[in-house]
C-alpha cells in the first residue's frame, strides 16, 4: 500500500513539474512578441483633429445611402467647429467604384451661438461623464470634444441625449 501511495505522489509531482515546464516553454519562452502599440488617439493620427483651435468634431459614416442620382452606396458627413466660431462641414458618397465629394460648407458662427454651444457642453457634464456604447451595424458616429484642457472621444450611441442637445445648437447654424 505504501508503494502505491509513493507512486501516486511521484506521479503528481511529475505532472506538476511537467506543467511548469510546459507553461514556461509555451507561454514565457516562446510566446509571440506583442505587436508595437499603435496610438488609439485619433487626434495624433489626423491633421484636422490635431488642429489646436478645434473645439468639437462629429464624424459620421453610414453604409446605406443614396446619392443624388438615386444610386446606393455609403456616405460620410464630417463637422468641425473651431474655437473662433468657424464651422466646417464635409460630406461625400461612394459605391466602391465611384466617389462623390460634395462641396465643403463653411460658416462663421456669432459669439452668442458659440457661447450657447460652450455652455451646453459644460452644463451637460459630458466632459467627465461615462458614455458606454454598444456597436451599431452600418452606422458610426464619433464625437471629439476638446475643451477646458479635456479631450473626449465618444462613440455613438454613448451619451446620445447630451450630444443630441449639442448637435441641435450646431445644426441650427448649418
Amino acid at each position: 500500500m505504501k508503494k502505491y501511495i509513493i507512486v501516486v505522489l511521484i506521479s503528481i509531482v511529475l505532472l506538476f513539474v511537467g506543467y511548469l515546464v510546459y507553461s514556461y516553454v509555451f507561454y514565457t519562452c516562446c510566446a509571440p512578441k506583442p505587436k508595437e502599440k499603435i496610438s488609439s488617439s485619433a487626434r495624433a493620427e489626423d491633421a484636422k483633429l490635431s488642429d489646436p483651435d478645434l473645439l468639437f468634431a462629429r464624424r459620421s459614416w453610414a453604409g446605406l445611402c443614396t446619392n443624388k442620382a438615386g444610386e446606393g452606396g455609403s456616405c460620410y458627413n464630417f463637422t468641425y467647429l473651431y474655437s473662433l466660431g468657424e464651422l466646417v462641414t464635409e460630406s461625400g458618397w461612394s459605391d466602391g467604384e465611384k466617389n462623390i465629394t460634395y462641396p465643403t460648407v463653411q460658416r462663421k458662427l456669432d459669439k452668442n451661438l458659440m457661447d450657447q454651444i460652450l455652455t451646453q457642453i459644460r452644463n451637460s457634464g459630458i466632459l467627465n461623464k461615462e458614455c458606454p456604447t454598444e456597436p451599431v451595424t452600418d452606422y458610426n458616429t464619433t464625437y471629439f470634444i476638446y475643451l477646458d484642457n479635456i479631450e473626449r472621444e465618444i462613440e455613438f450611441p454613448g451619451c446620445e441625449a447630451e450630444l443630441n442637445k449639442i448637435d441641435k445648437i450646431i445644426n441650427a447654424a448649418e
